[in-house]
């Protein structure tokens, strides 16, 4: 049986971060047409990224993406999961209510929250299913207790992926066949979180 030791050089995920990165690609010169297939396509990713850390939790093979992950009403937990983190993320960068020394330290203190504690949060959504538990305090630091120092080398990974994603996309947003590249990374870094 193969075990996921390594999940983040596996070639399913390589291979479905390349398609999906070539999909999204598609989706966003395609007009009204693509929005519609972005979103999709963004909830699928979302979805399949929790089925990644449930086989790699439960130390299966990686199964790559099926047709259920485009349908992402039939499990609705993990969809709104990463609809609410990808927004708090978004209002919390862009957001103009945070004006002055103040509301710009409670803003960063907030997303540094809500960063720190997503690796938690996905973890008990991708194991029990449960969105009261992944947003339940007890039982995320239940989590982060059963982890250990392993979730802060967890939370730096996170942080190092992160910045990997900033600087792949800044480098090689130049059009072209390069912006395939910074989607295939982005797209790894993503199921790589997980």
């Amino acid at each position: 049986m193969q075990t996921n030791g390594n999940a983040i050089t596996n070639p399913t995920i390589f291979i479905t971060a390349a398609v999906y990165g070539v999909l999204l690609r598609v989706a966003i010169f395609a007009g009204m047409f693509g929005m519609i297939l972005l979103i999709l396509l963004l909830l699928s990713l979302s979805r399949y990224a929790y089925s990644v850390l449930r086989d790699v939790a439960h130390e299966r093979p990686l199964r790559p993406p099926a047709v259920e992950t485009m349908n992402w009403i039939g499990e609705l937990g993990p969809t709104l999961h990463s609809v609410f983190y990808l927004l708090a993320v978004f209002f919390l960068a862009t957001s103009t209510l945070f004006e002055g020394t103040f509301a710009n330290l409670v803003r960063w203190l907030a997303f540094g929250v809500i960063l720190a504690g997503f690796p938690a949060s996905a973890a008990e959504m991708a194991i029990s299913g449960d969105m009261g538990a992944a947003f339940n305090l007890r039982q995320l630091m239940r989590v982060i207790g059963t982890m250990g120092n392993r979730y802060w080398t967890l939370l730096a990974t996170c942080i190092g992926l992160g910045l990997l994603n900033v600087f792949s996309r800044t480098m090689l947003a130049h059009g072209g066949p390069l912006l395939l590249l910074a989607d295939f990374i982005t797209v790894w870094v993503f199921l790589a979180l997980f």
